[in-house]
């Protein structure tokens, strides 16, 4: 079983933005992230050896909470939870595996590949656009070396000619829709160049 403990120290500076204000901001470095990254795609992994008892929402949520330390007593711990999330996100890659079943890409990405969407992004990621607004624009690099979002990601997917044999088609299509309508979910060329600059 995936050990989720584990320590953390982040600088801690005033901030306020989107909003969402706190006393605390946290800046992974770059062995965090690829430390958060690690158990965070290894949960789909065991969420697909353990699909009857392994809640994926809730040990994704317990994960961030550690990682973080955001006090979960908190009146706006989901708000800075997901100000922690938007701040560290276009970091968050899952690996190759040696197999190359799966090919390096974001952590939202993954979930897609992984047919997790319902469970993780409209459960969780992308269940509330209020209490905690997830930012799904990140735009990242594909194994093509092409900038693209979840969105951009999700269209690829869902044309390849085979999709629906290996994939639910049904169940992306509405992640897609929850994403774009509800999140203000956009591809990549739809970005402004603020919007690209902040991925980067």
């Amino acid at each position: 079983m995936l050990n989720l403990l584990g320590t953390s120290a982040f600088a801690q500076t005033s901030y306020k933005t989107d909003g969402v204000s706190s006393n605390a901001e946290y800046n992974l470095t770059d062995r965090q992230v690829k430390r958060l990254s690690g158990k965070l795609c290894r949960l789909l992994n065991d969420y697909n050896l353990e699909h009857q008892e392994f809640h994926l929402s809730v040990n994704i949520e317990r994960l961030l909470v550690l990682t973080s330390q955001i006090e979960t007593n908190a009146l706006d711990y989901k708000l800075n939870l997901a100000k922690f999330w938007n701040d560290n996100s276009h970091r968050i890659i899952c690996t190759a595996n040696g197999e190359s079943t799966f090919p390096s890409q974001h952590f939202h990405n993954r979930i897609v590949l992984q047919s997790f969407a319902s469970e993780a992004l409209e459960k969780y990621f992308f269940s509330d656009p209020k209490g905690f607004p997830i930012n799904p624009n990140v735009a990242v690099i594909n194994q093509y070396g092409n900038y693209e979002t979840i969105l951009d990601y999700i269209d690829r997917l869902l044309s390849l000619p085979d999709a629906g044999k290996h994939y639910n088609t049904e169940q992306i299509k509405n992640s897609r829709d929850i994403i774009e309508r509800d999140f203000n979910g956009k591809r990549y060329y739809e970005l402004s160049v603020s919007e690209r600059a902040g991925n980067r």
